[in-house]
C-alpha cells in the first residue's frame, strides 16, 4: 500500500471513530517529509463555552 493511502487511511479512522462518539465525521493526519506530524478531529461542543 502506498504511504499516502496509508495516512488517508488513518485519517478516516479517525473520522469514523469520532462520529462513532457523536462528533463530526472528521479527521485530519498532517504529513511533513513523509513523517505524520499531527494528527486531529473535530469534536462537537456542547453548550456555553
Amino acid at each position: 500500500m502506498p504511504v499516502d493511502e496509508q495516512f488517508l487511511r488513518e485519517a478516516i479512522t479517525l473520522a469514523h471513530d469520532n462520529a462513532g462518539c457523536g462528533g463530526r465525521p472528521f479527521g485530519a493526519v498532517v504529513v511533513r517529509d513523509g513523517d505524520e506530524d499531527l494528527y486531529a478531529y473535530r469534536r462537537r461542543q456542547v453548550g456555553p463555552g
